[in-house]
C-alpha cells in the first residue's frame, strides 16, 4: 500500500465567535489603563505597533510597552490572546 500525502487546506478561516467561544476563559479579572484600553481595541481592529502609535501620537515604543502590560495583565502569551481574554472581561466590546 503506498502512502498519501495530502495537503492541507489553505485559506480557511476562522469565524471570531467560535475561536471566542472555543477557547479558555482568562484565570482571574484585571483592569486596564485607559490607554490600555485604546491600544487593546485598536489591536482588536488589526492596527500593527507602527499604525497605533501614529494613531495614537505616542511612539513605538510606548505602543509596545502597552501593548505587553496588556499581555502581562490578560495573562496572555500573545496579543491574540490577551484581546480575547480582554473581551471576556468585557472591558472592550466585541465586535
Amino acid at each position: 500500500m503506498k502512502a498519501t500525502y495530502m495537503q492541507p487546506l489553505a485559506g480557511l478561516s476562522f469565524r471570531p465567535a467560535i475561536v471566542f467561544r472555543h477557547t479558555a476563559p482568562p484565570r482571574h479579572s484585571a483592569s486596564l489603563s485607559e490607554r490600555e484600553l485604546e491600544v487593546a481595541r485598536l489591536i482588536a481592529a488589526g492596527y500593527s505597533n507602527k499604525q497605533m502609535a501614529s494613531e495614537l501620537e505616542i511612539s513605538h515604543n510606548t505602543v509596545a510597552r502597552h501593548v505587553a502590560s496588556i499581555m502581562r495583565k490578560m495573562d496572555a502569551g500573545n496579543r491574540t490572546e490577551a484581546v480575547l481574554n480582554a473581551i471576556r472581561q468585557e472591558l472592550i466590546p466585541f465586535s
